[in-house]
């Protein structure tokens, strides 16, 4: 909140600007797609962490 008081307009912009991009792609024709279903099982990724060759 405090930074959107500090700097309204550059808020409203980026608000805008996603919006016009929005915009260019739905008029170039692409369409919404539907959301994939969630896997039956749960994924998780977790980070292996290896020391870069020297």
């Amino acid at each position: 909140m405090a930074a959107w008081l500090a700097h309204p307009w550059m808020t409203l912009g980026v608000m805008g600007a996603i919006h016009w991009e929005a915009l260019k792609i739905w008029l170039k024709g692409e369409r919404i797609r539907p959301r994939p279903q969630a896997p039956q099982n749960p994924v998780t990724l977790t980070p292996q962490a290896r020391p870069l060759a020297a």
